[in-house]
């Protein structure tokens, strides 16, 4: 097992907060699963068109694209699968981000006092 190297204290940082992120973010979506309807669960797999795809170029983190890379093949896929269902939980409204900024900058704030 290798251990990260960080240039700074502040690449290391950043990671905790983006890791803590995560794990808040794990919380909501189980929290969620029990309003999404089952059918929802299964609906990209039901569907039986593919939507028309185009081709952009997109400026992606070294260590996001790396991580996805590392899966294999198939990487490219999996992004947009990953992006269409942030787009399906952001269009259902499931995802409150105006709610999770102002508490971030809450945070932020409480933090600038201490």
């Amino acid at each position: 097992m290798s251990t990260a190297k960080f240039k700074t204290q502040s690449e290391r940082d950043q990671l905790l907060r983006d890791m803590m992120r995560l794990s808040q973010d794990k919380m909501i979506l189980s929290f969620m699963h029990e309003f999404v309807p089952p059918e929802w669960h299964s609906l990209t797999w039901d569907m039986e068109t593919q939507p028309k795809k185009d081709k952009v170029t997109l400026y992606i983190d070294q260590p996001v694209i790396k991580f996805f890379r590392s899966m294999g093949s198939g990487y490219q896929a999996r992004i947009n699968h990953l992006l269409r269902s942030y787009m399906r939980l952001q269009v259902q409204g499931l995802l409150d981000t105006e709610r999770a900024l102002k508490e971030r900058m809450q945070e932020g704030e409480e933090e600038d006092k201490s």
